[in-house]
């Protein structure tokens, strides 16, 4: 193969790698429009999250709670149900914005 050849598979990785950035911008932003709920077991704490992590609402029924200890335990396994949806919507998205770009993916 010769320097004109070579030449040749540089701009078509180039254009390829312009592809995939263009791709993951696209995720980026349809990630931001995906709203997700976390919501407690005992459905009093409701946590509402973009595709990118992003926390937009947080409901509490206060009166559900005796102590602020109960209280406190609740929104954090119900900001860990949250985040662990995003991240798993986050991931799906990203993967089926990289589908055919590159070999083997």
């Amino acid at each position: 193969m010769g320097m004109f050849g070579k030449l040749g598979d540089m701009q078509k990785m180039m254009s390829q790698l312009k592809e995939m950035k263009a791709a993951a911008d696209e995720a980026k932003k349809k990630l931001d429009e995906i709203v997700l709920e976390g919501k407690s077991k005992c459905k009093r704490v409701v946590i509402r999250i973009t595709g990118n992590q992003h926390i937009t609402k947080l409901e509490i029924d206060h009166n559900a709670f005796e102590s602020t200890q109960e209280l406190d335990e609740v929104l954090l396994d119900t900001f860990n149900r949250a985040l662990d949806a995003s991240k798993k919507r986050q991931e799906k998205e990203m993967a089926d914005s990289a589908k055919g770009m590159l070999p083997g993916m």
